[in-house]
């Protein structure tokens, strides 16, 4: 009887720890899934599997370029609209899902840094600047920072929305423009986190890059 519950209890603790530290847990797996799932019905994804085939690499490209120039188009000529909005949340939320699914699921993210430097940089940044236009958008529409403080004028103007995302993912911010209310608070912190989530890839770029060059010297 007690090997039997000890037995009932391994395979439980295996199911929800893992059974080794190579096997990812129930949680990881779940993730992981969520991620790949998102991925496939994504339009970025959808687009690249039903019709780039071999060119898949440079479409994310383009479509990296396209998606930023269409953010930053709406900014200026429609920031206060429910489609910019829309289209605004989506793009972002898009990206952060394919971020993750490079980092967890294509083990080889780090030879194709390493590989192609200069276009992972370049494609860092246009990150950078379709969070920036992106998040602009969306404290405009909700109307959630103000010059100084909540008790004085809301910040409708749309660049002034994208010096104070520059700031906010930065992490610089000069206090001249702040949040309002627990939203703006919160869309900040957002922001904050994406920031330093892409200066964290960034930095493994170099990392990465500086040790294939110290194993050729070697």
């Amino acid at each position: 009887m007690k090997s039997r519950l000890r037995n009932m209890w391994g395979k439980l603790a295996n199911f929800i720890f893992g059974a080794d530290e190579d096997d990812p847990t129930p949680f990881v797996k779940l993730v992981m899934c969520a991620i790949r799932c998102m991925r496939k019905v994504s339009l970025c994804g959808f687009i690249k599997r039903r019709f780039c085939g071999r060119w898949q690499n440079g479409f994310v490209d383009w479509y990296v370029v396209v998606v930023t120039g269409i953010l930053f188009t709406l900014l200026f000529v429609k920031p206060f609209s429910p489609w910019s909005f829309g289209l605004a949340s989506y793009f972002m939320a898009e990206m952060f899902v394919e971020t993750l699914g490079v980092v967890l699921l294509d083990h080889n993210w780090d030879e194709l840094f390493v590989r192609s430097p200069q276009r992972s940089v370049l494609l860092v940044g246009l990150g950078y600047m379709e969070l920036i236009a992106g998040f602009a958008i969306v404290y405009l529409r909700c109307g959630v920072i103000a010059y100084g403080g909540c008790a004085n004028t809301v910040v409708e103007k749309p660049f002034h929305a994208l010096y104070f995302s520059a700031m906010t993912i930065t992490t610089v911010g000069f206090g001249d423009i702040s949040p309002c209310a627990n939203l703006g608070r919160a869309v900040t912190m957002i922001e904050t986190l994406a920031g330093i989530t892409l200066i964290v890839l960034v930095l493994s770029i170099f990392i990465s890059k500086g040790k294939v060059k110290s194993g050729n010297r070697v």
